[in-house]
């Protein structure tokens, strides 16, 4: 069951009221079948609760908010180099050390990468 219908069903039992036949009153389903204020209470707040998780659900799941935020850490990419000037192997490439996304040394030196976001921490790679 999904929390749609979990959320559909709990309001339609609780939305429900009967004729009672003994007293020629209309009455709360819930009352009619002899439960209490606080099971009514509890029915409501879970009601709640299930709507309140919904909302998050659409934000997203916990394990994708663990993983946006291990992205926010600042993280040192890989540098690959298919030249060399004056005996030097020239790192032109840098790679996401996420996605593992290629890009240019000089040109794309984004603080983020674009494709997946990681925090790129970029240092002077000449030392390296």
């Amino acid at each position: 069951m999904d929390i749609d219908k979990a959320i559909s069903a709990l309001r339609c039992e609780n939305d429900l009221t009967l004729f009672d036949a003994t007293t020629g009153e209309t009455k709360e389903y819930w009352t009619l079948r002899g439960l209490s204020k606080e099971w009514y209470d509890a029915h409501e707040f879970c009601i709640s609760a299930l709507t309140e998780l919904q909302q998050y659900r659409q934000i997203g799941t916990v394990d994708e908010f663990r993983e946006a935020k291990e992205r926010q850490i600042a993280e040192k990419p890989d540098y690959e180099g298919d030249g060399y000037a004056d005996g030097q192997l020239v790192y032109d490439t840098w790679i996401c050390p996420n996605c593992e996304e290629h890009y240019e040394v000089g040109y794309d030196d984004q603080e983020y990468c674009p494709k997946c976001g990681q925090h790129i921490k970029h240092e002077d790679w000449e030392r390296e």
